[in-house]
């Protein structure tokens, strides 16, 4: 047989025709599934306004709220851009699991498609070369582009769906993130190069594996020092992560490190800059077009933090989309009126109610007490985590009775009809990062951070309702996202279907028993006889809720220009323009709202100054170091950050503000402490009670637990130390004072404070000298609790720094701290966040329970006065 009986020659596919516009080149479709007939109207209304307006817009985003059909919004552009144009397009996608799912849909949809995820070394060699010679879309995902050595490198046109998801996925390539459990030596060794600057109570707190308190520990090594260290810092790195997977991102870093900031809390420790320099990395940068697609793309300009990106151009919600949304959300508060522990078992007990649950949380260690909390039930689901799914969801939808369990991810998992019908949402996604968590916690920047937070609800709503007649019950729970849907400013930006849902829930919500709160939720699981009803007065009480813009969103998108240009200059080195910049930052953020994010562009213009000093010795500028300080104290003096900051720099503070930092301090750590709680819900009640009924106990141990209690909610910095010999707790009184505890609740008052009570208290002293990083200057005490009248005469040769005071006095402390706590509630709903810590420090000030008189108090006996036992 010849060749020529057997073979035939490949003929390449005509270019000649081209489709004439994007509605076109679907109609020319003809392979494609027949469950896909036509274009919606909307659908053909922005491919219209993109092929007449913007072909060759730069950047630009496409807000397609869930069910809108964005997806095959996105692959008719790339389609068409590639054959029309014969440019390189690729179509980035949050994961894996997302990127196969988006290359199925093209497949439906007919269009040429590869999958490229994975080890870039192995990409098909037949579908590499098909994206390369524009022959086909790449399906990827983002970190196909943002990685040191990307493959995909030079695409014309760049989708992003689910942009708003991006953040991390984009600043990964210039953060070097220290996991406290992946990279533990690490970690600890970072802590221990910059404890010096560390406060005491702080380090303690990071260093400690058992305080809960420890978890929201958050802080920010300030520029100046790191800058002085830089070259040891840098030395110490190379070596630290040459085997390490993050030398990547060290390695595009390492001689930028003037524009970064290390953020430390207690989960990691991360170095990066603010915004993402993508205008230095040309896979993205070099890209003609980038449009960037997302379900709410929010109005203060957070898309362009997100991606370094200075302006990006809008196209409104398609036409009706803007008050109707896509299935119906049942959502529910357990909080609004159960205890905490209470909430969480109802919630988690509904689980057994459904074939499969969704469960999304916002850290690893919130989504490890919800798997421990279904394994605890019987019987408990089957349990699916985000490696199992890392491909496709067919794992978790083949198994009946699971949950799939997800940390920090609020998008790109869709669950139409009756995949999933139960979504738990477990905490508020606040704070995903080390820098958010520093900017929200710290320095209590609500009004940058507020749209992020809406943004992630509304994405997390959307899972399980992706079609017109899906529908979910959504248990929200945890006191902040109580507290943060209960207050109306921040309904009021949300969609407004959404806001109707989140509405009927809180009312929904009142509730006087678990079982009537599960009840509810189980008769809306099944649409039990009368749910028409809650669908319908949902749908007329959209109608009347507005989605207002966030009063301060104009300003900040109009400063996202300047942000930016500053982080670039700072990239670059450019000090002096860097300064210029976030000056101009901080004098536009005018206003209370802004006073905080004001406060932090004032800090950061400080900090280019004192760069632009030590490198190029521009003494000029020496006294807009200290004005630019003190600008981010009094623009925010209820953030004790900023104060710190300005000691660390040899700032010559008076007693008065000594005495002030220290109220802010306890003010603050109270405002944390009832956010911990919940303004809202019962949960304040359950947590005061518990607090007076430990310290109302004489057991020791149990006392112990109280006394730790009572100083958080005094705001002190408040530890319970664990092993032989230690104190009974310990409390700091900023860098200056630090009281240690001898508690002696389960000793009877007859007999007085015998020798072997003074030699353990004295013994406190040293351990506190020896095991905790206070200043130099910190003065240690121990405070000994008992109702003994009198000290043993042998004892006084031990008493020096001990003073002693009463259990009444320590009861009676925890009872005043839980009125005021609970009067302060009331005022919460009413009270702006600019305003309610002041409030809270007047308040602690009138009642005597500020860090001062507390500390008088504490100190006002010493136990060499005491009557004497001979």
């Amino acid at each position: 047989m010849s060749i020529s009986d057997s073979f035939s020659f490949r003929i390449p596919k005509s270019r000649a025709s081209k489709p004439s516009d994007p509605e076109n080149l679907f109609r020319s479709r003809s392979r494609r599934s027949a469950q896909v007939q036509h274009l919606w109207a909307h659908q053909a209304d922005v491919l219209r306004s993109w092929h007449s307006n913007h072909v060759d817009t730069s950047d630009l985003a496409l807000e397609l709220p869930t069910g809108t059909g964005k997806t095959l919004i996105g692959l008719l552009i790339a389609d068409f851009v590639r054959q029309t144009k014969e440019e390189r397009v690729a179509y980035l996608c949050p994961n894996r699991q997302l990127a196969h799912q988006v290359g199925a849909l093209a497949g439906d949809y007919s269009i040429d498609a590869r999958v490229l995820v994975g080890r870039q070394a192995s990409y098909d060699p037949n579908d590499y070369n098909a994206f390369e010679d524009s022959s086909a879309v790449a399906v990827t995902t983002y970190s196909a582009i943002f990685n040191t050595n990307p493959r995909i490198k030079s695409a014309n046109l760049l989708i992003l769906d689910d942009a708003h998801a991006s953040e991390d996925y984009v600043a990964s390539l210039w953060n070097v993130e220290v996991n406290r459990h992946e990279e533990r030596d690490l970690y600890f060794a970072l802590l221990d190069f910059f404890k010096d600057v560390i406060p005491g109570s702080q380090m303690w707190n990071l260093r400690d594996e058992s305080t809960p308190s420890a978890r929201t520990e958050c802080g920010k090594i300030p520029s100046h020092i790191a800058q002085s260290r830089q070259a040891e810092f840098r030395d110490y790195l190379d070596s630290a992560l040459a085997n390490s997977d993050q030398r990547h991102s060290w390695s595009m870093i390492r001689g930028h490190l003037d524009a970064c900031h290390i953020f430390v809390t207690w989960p990691s420790i991360s170095i990066r800059p603010i915004t993402p320099p993508t205008s230095n990395h040309p896979p993205f940068a070099d890209a003609r077009q980038r449009i960037y697609m997302s379900a709410t793309l929010g109005a203060s300009g957070e898309l362009e933090r997100i991606t370094g990106v200075r302006k990006i151009e809008r196209l409104p919600v398609p036409e009706g989309w803007d008050r109707e949304g896509t299935g119906r959300r049942f959502i529910l508060f357990p909080d609004r009126s159960l205890p905490p522990e209470t909430a969480t078992n109802a919630a988690l007990t509904l689980t057994g109610d459904a074939t499969r649950s969704l469960v999304l949380t916002p850290s690893r260690t919130v989504a490890q007490s919800v798997i421990e909390h279904l394994g605890a039930l019987s019987p408990s689901p089957a349990i699916f985590l985000a490696k199992d799914v890392e491909n496709s969801l067919e794992p978790f939808l083949n198994k009946d009775y699971s949950a799939l369990v997800l940390h920090n991810r609020y998008d790109g998992i869709d669950l139409p009809g009756d995949a999933c019908h139960l979504e738990l949402v477990f905490g508020l996604p606040g704070a995903t990062n080390a820098q958010e968590t520093f900017l929200l916690n710290r320095l209590q920047v609500h009004s940058l951070l507020r749209d992020r937070i809406r943004t992630r609800l509304t994405q997390a709503l959307g899972r399980c309702t992706r079609n017109p007649t899906d529908h979910a019950v959504v248990i929200m729970s945890g006191p902040r996202t109580l507290d943060f849907c209960i207050k109306s400013e921040n309904r009021q930006g949300f969609h407004p279907e959404i806001q109707a849902e989140i509405q009927y829930g809180l009312e929904a919500s009142q509730v006087k028993w678990p079982k009537e709160f599960i009840d509810t939720a189980r008769a809306l699981l099944k649409k039990e006889s009368g749910w028409e009803q809650v669908d319908q007065w949902i749908r007329d009480e959209r109608d009347s809720y507005p989605q207002l813009e966030d009063e301060v969103a104009q300003t900040l998108m109009t400063n996202v220009v300047d942000e930016i240009d500053y982080a670039e200059a700072m990239w670059v080195g450019d000090y002096q323009r860097a300064l210029e910049k976030a000056r101009s930052c901080a004098d536009r953020l005018s206003g209370p709202a802004l006073a905080d994010y004001r406060a932090w562009w004032y800090y950061l213009a400080g900090s280019a100054a004192a760069l632009s000093i030590e490198r190029d010795n521009a003494t000029h500028l020496r006294g807009a170091v200290r004005e630019l300080f003190d600008r981010a104290c009094a623009a925010s003096p209820r953030a004790t950050w900023f104060r710190e900051i300005t000691r660390l720099v040899g700032f010559d503070d008076t007693e008065q503000e000594d005495e002030d930092l220290l109220l802010i301090v306890a003010s603050e750590a109270v405002e944390r402490r009832l956010q911990q709680v919940g303004i809202a819900g019962a949960g304040f009640e359950t947590e005061s009670q518990a607090m007076i009924d430990l310290l109302d106990g004489a057991d020791a141990k149990t006392f112990e637990q109280g006394l730790e209690r009572l100083g958080l909610w005094l705001g002190v910095g408040a530890i319970r130390p664990s092993g032989p010999g230690v104190p009974d707790g310990v409390w700091s009184f900023g860098e200056e004072a630090v009281l240690a505890f001898e508690a002696k609740s389960d000793e009877q008052p007859t007999g007085p404070v015998s020798l072997s009570t003074a030699r353990e208290a004295q013994g406190h002293i040293k351990w506190v000298e020896s095991n905790m990083h206070f200043s130099g200057s910190a003065q240690v005490s121990t405070v000994v609790i008992s109702d003994r009248k009198s000290v043993a005469a042998e004892a006084l040769p031990n008493t020096e720094a001990l003073f002693v005071v009463n259990l009444t006095y320590i009861r009676q402390l925890g009872r005043r701290i839980a009125s005021t706590a609970r009067s302060l509630r009331t005022q919460a709903s009413s009270t702006s966040n600019e305003d309610f810590r002041r409030v809270i420090a007047e308040r602690l000030k009138a009642e005597k329970l500020d860090p001062r008189s507390i500390q008088a108090a504490l100190q006002w006996n010493p136990l060499n006065e005491y009557p004497v036992n001979s």
